[in-house]
């Protein structure tokens, strides 16, 4: 790793360890609590409407729920839910489930699969002054075994890359995800329960990404977390 991979890497650390106090999603958000919740969101932190979800045991992931973005306002899906006099302790279930397929959108909807801008397939360079990382660094591996699974691994960085949908920034009250301005990769592939940007994943996520000379993608990830501490801290 050359100086300006280590400062690149030192600066991940520094802006990591506040990020670590930091917000992902709505759950933990500025608004202020209400009777102990972690927001004021009567969707996506407290209420009649997240108990029932949680507690009628129709989803395999307690996460699954709140990360539902909403097709409709917030009042509007408030209202139609208590029209539906819903009892989580009587069911049926189908009921409540008939009313969250109307109501919400499907699970991670919010996050787009996207190729990061500075991924280059390894071994597609035809002039050494444009070689990425990852050719620089298959060029010095020998073994034919790892210098292979070097290459998958390079190669699972589109499927782990990221970016919030724009109406997260436009109606932010819809979801319980918070809008990043870069995109980010996630630390695991599609079905993974996993869709914002954690901090402690991403030192070692950052780290990956400049051994595969993806400075940009790394860089935008860092300005990511400057976005969380300018607006949280």
């Amino acid at each position: 790793m050359d100086k300006t991979e280590w400062r690149h890497s030192l600066i991940a650390l520094l802006y990591l360890t506040v990020a670590s106090l930091l917000p992902t999603s709505l759950c933990a958000n500025e608004a202020t609590k209400t009777d102990g919740a972690p927001c004021q969101s009567e969707i996506f932190c407290h209420g009649p409407l997240l108990k029932a979800a949680q507690l009628s045991n129709i989803f395999s992931d307690s996460k699954n729920f709140v990360d539902r973005p909403l097709k409709v306002d917030a009042d509007t899906a408030l209202r139609e839910f208590h029209d539906l006099n819903y009892d989580y302790r009587r069911g049926p279930a189908q009921k409540l489930e008939s009313f969250l397929e109307e109501y919400f959108a499907p699970v991670g909807s919010d996050v787009e699969m996207v190729v990061p801008v500075d991924w280059m397939e390894a071994g597609k360079h035809v002039k050494r002054q444009l070689w990425s990382g990852i050719d620089l660094l298959l060029g010095k591996i020998k073994n034919r075994g790892l210098a292979q699974w070097t290459v998958d691994l390079h190669s699972k960085w589109p499927q782990l890359t990221r970016k919030t949908l724009a109406d997260v920034q436009q109606n932010p009250e819809r979801h319980s995800l918070i809008h990043l301005p870069h995109p980010f990769v996630v630390h695991g592939p599609e079905p993974s329960r996993y869709r914002e940007q954690h901090y402690w994943e991403s030192y070692f996520i950052i780290h990956g990404l400049l051994i595969s000379g993806m400075h940009a993608t790394a860089k935008g990830m860092i300005l990511n977390f400057a976005h969380l501490i300018d607006r949280f801290v």
